[in-house]
């Protein structure tokens, strides 16, 4: 490839764009989702933004599955936008909790006093009024 050319994402496999959005946060994949229709097609996936939450979030399992993934499929259902909506608060969350922690003007107990309230985040950004 010459240097100054650009790629199109639009040549790339299916399984291809896929694993990108998979293993991006969950901003990102919402933002490739918004670059052209075979995009949104791709990457705007229930999977998709499962493995984003999965790839961030608690350890705990049974059986080998995300324990807490599982309780919140049955919440969420097929609804793409929640699961966007999840998978963006997440990746926020996540990354806050990072930059707090990597302050060092605030002690051990407040990073994670923090930690703990921010983990609350995405569910919040989720729950459905009726």
């Amino acid at each position: 490839m010459e240097s100054g050319s650009s790629v199109n994402l639009d040549v790339l496999p299916v399984e291809i764009l896929q694993t990108i959005a998979r293993h991006s946060s969950g901003e990102a994949a919402v933002s490739l989702s918004q670059v052209s229709r075979r995009l949104r097609s791709v990457c705007y996936d229930c999977f998709v933004f499962k493995s984003n939450i999965a790839a961030r979030g608690p350890r705990s399992t049974r059986d080998g599955r995300l324990v807490f993934l599982d309780e919140l499929s049955r919440q969420i259902g097929s609804d793409t936008d929640l699961w966007a909506r999840y998978a963006v608060a997440n990746s926020r969350v996540a990354d806050l909790g990072d930059r707090f922690a990597a302050s060092s003007e605030y002690p051990d107990w407040t990073v994670r006093i923090v930690r703990r309230f921010a983990s609350c985040a995405p569910h919040l950004v989720v729950l459905k009024r009726e």
